[in-house]
């Protein structure tokens, strides 16, 4: 919950979707219902200045899972609760 005395920076909203869903297919269901979502998050060890410049300490797996399942929802400023 946003304090009173505050506002929200509109930036992002995003989803993480349960392990067992595919999150391709998910993404394509909301975009087919004009929902333009996006996958979110892609691994700095995995990008390509990552792989080039970076260096890691172990498998990565929690990350790459949680990467796979982030979700990023459209929010903006001038939402309307009809947008939403």
């Amino acid at each position: 919950m946003i304090p009173g005395d505050c506002e929200h920076n509109a930036h992002l909203f995003y989803l993480l979707l349960p392990e067992r869903m595919n999150t391709r297919e998910a993404l394509r269901m909301l975009n087919e219902r004009g929902v333009n979502a996006l996958s979110h998050y892609v691994p700095l060890h995995s990008a390509p200045a990552g792989v080039r410049f970076g260096r890691v300490s172990g498998p990565m797996t929690v990350t790459d899972a949680c990467a796979g399942q982030l979700v990023r929802l459209p929010l903006w400023v001038g939402m309307t609760p009809a947008d939403v």
